[in-house]
């Protein structure tokens, strides 16, 4: 029900509405697609 009401609001806003699949969206980095895993409390930082 949450997402139908997004897409509504989204299309009614002007909006585009997407679902992402939220897997691995910590350890990904963005601007290389890099996949590095965390390790505790560690602070992010691309290795690539």
């Amino acid at each position: 029900m949450l997402r139908s009401q997004l897409k509504y609001k989204a299309e009614w806003a002007g909006r585009e509405y997407a679902e992402a699949d939220p897997k691995y969206t910590s350890q990904d980095c963005h601007p290389c697609h890099a996949r590095n895993p965390l390790g505790g409390s560690e602070t992010y930082k691309c290795r690539a």
